[in-house]
């Protein structure tokens, strides 16, 4: 298993696409650390892994936001998993369910990329 990011804030597998894990919480002290961990050339899909998130406040959004349009410019993708109905609650009510591929565990976001593209 390679790494990537900081502090061991993300991981990834060969031929699989990068996984960064996001914390427990985040907020406004934490999300600059889930921006360093994205930032850089997105060349490829990523899955954001949500699942172990228990709070998040709006400062997460704009740094999905910002990788999610930074991966699609490179022909990528940012995807999430989310296993919290509370998270997901928040991404609904911001309407970002629609702007976000979102999916119910890190392994089905995997399942989910195509042969070749990630």
């Amino acid at each position: 298993m390679d790494k990537a990011g900081l502090d061991g804030f993300s991981r990834g597998w060969p031929s699989r696409p990068p996984v960064v894990v996001a914390p427990d919480e985040i907020d406004v002290a934490t999300s600059p650390d889930l921006a360093l961990s994205l930032a850089g050339p997105i060349q490829q899909t990523i899955v954001v892994d949500l699942t172990k998130t228990r709070f998040c406040d709006c400062s997460v959004l704009g740094v999905l936001i910002l990788a999610a349009e930074r991966a699609e410019e490179a022909g990528g993708e940012l995807r999430l998993a989310i296993s919290s109905a509370n998270i997901l609650k928040i991404f609904e009510i911001t309407g970002l369910n629609i702007r976000f591929r979102i999916f119910s565990s890190v392994t089905a976001a995997i399942a989910a990329c195509p042969a070749g593209r990630v």
